[in-house]
């Protein structure tokens, strides 16, 4: 799909404020988060929050 990320790298914002539009829109369009054991801590976090403001989704995988 694209780069692997991790927790220690600075990432620089993208140069259109739009730009991450696309991005973002698959991700809320899908209705289930697999969690592998290579996910970042952060992301893990993230998925507990998004269960709790969108019931609808979740997240499934190691966290089960």
């Amino acid at each position: 799909m694209g780069e692997a990320v991790n927790e220690s790298d600075a990432y620089p914002k993208l140069p259109a404020e739009g730009g991450c539009k696309p991005f973002v829109a698959r991700v809320a369009a899908k209705p289930e988060y697999r969690l592998t054991a290579d996910v970042p801590p952060s992301l893990r976090l993230a998925c507990g929050e998004l269960t709790r403001v969108l019931p609808t989704k979740r997240c499934v995988g190691l966290a089960d």
